[in-house]
């Protein structure tokens, strides 16, 4: 009798086969770019907006404010409107202009007559000259002044006789210079024109008899 065939498949090499190499597909490659590029658009355009929405934040500030300034002016021309004033003389000194009492000290320091009336702006140009003259300004702020050093100074110091830690400067000159300024009583509204006095009617039949005390 004849072998029988053998049913026996060879063995297969697995070292023999090769793994198929990966083949890029330009397609893909282009898709992958426009997605990559629409993430940095995404990206940049976030930025603007937050940009935007602080730029909105702060225009609605300014308008609101506006909104609140208008409000106000409104109410005072309002206001101004309802209240009816005398038309004063363009001419009369008022404020920081018009001439006022100052202190004994203060007029022996301008080497004025005690009692002599000055107006505040008078009194302030007068200290700035002589700030001037005696060089007190402070060098490394010139705004400030240096009253510690020379006798001038302390003598412009013992005037203002300021308080606190902050140097004396053209900020504060008149917070200072105001105990020297005393108030008045505000004056009576002499230039207003008197109101004539209604002489009384007297009552019909004559002036009334006054009524008998009782007995106790």
């Amino acid at each position: 009798m004849s072998a029988a065939p053998s049913t026996d498949t060879p063995a297969t090499n697995q070292s023999s086969i090769d793994a198929a190499p990966v083949v890029s597909n330009p397609i893909v490659e282009s898709i992958d770019k426009i997605l990559k590029d629409y993430d940095e658009l995404a990206t940049s355009w976030k930025g603007v907006l937050e940009v935007v929405k602080n730029n909105l934040k702060e225009t609605t500030a300014i308008k609101n404010a506006l909104v609140r300034v208008r409000r106000d002016v409104d109410k005072g021309l309002r206001k101004k409107s309802k209240t009816t004033r005398r038309i004063a003389d363009p001419n009369r000194p008022t404020g920081f202009k018009k001439p006022i009492e100052i202190s004994i000290d203060l007029a022996k320091f301008l080497k004025v007559e005690p009692g002599t009336k000055m107006s505040r702006t008078d009194v302030t140009k007068a200290i700035n000259i002589y700030i001037k003259e005696h060089d007190l300004q402070n060098p490394q702020a010139k705004r400030e002044f240096d009253l510690n050093k020379s006798p001038a100074g302390k003598a412009l110091f013992k005037l203002l006789n300021p308080t606190g830690e902050a140097a004396v400067s053209y900020f504060n000159l008149q917070r200072w210079l105001a105990p020297h300024f005393p108030k008045t009583p505000p004056a009576e509204a002499a230039d207003a024109p008197a109101t004539p006095a209604t002489p009384a009617t007297p009552a019909a039949g004559g002036a009334r008899r006054r009524a008998p005390a009782r007995k106790a």
